[in-house]
């Protein structure tokens, strides 16, 4: 089984979420926010699954301030 990027996930997940709110038809709408979804409960399932395992949190921080 390989690790997920717990990180990484949420990222893609807030920027799918950012493009669902700037999306010009409902249809893409809806697409990005299904990918914000599965995104979000790879993350989730991931911590249920490994609760003790490290991960690299800055990386959050990191990609916070790119946008800035």
């Amino acid at each position: 089984m390989t690790e997920t990027n717990v990180p990484a996930c949420l990222n893609h997940a807030r920027e799918e979420m950012l493009l669902a709110l700037g999306a010009s038809t409902e249809a893409d709408a809806i697409e990005h926010r299904r990918l914000a979804d599965e995104y979000m409960i790879e993350a989730v399932e991931d911590l249920h699954r490994e609760p003790g395992r490290e991960h690299d949190w800055s990386e959050l921080r990191a990609h916070r301030q790119a946008y800035a």
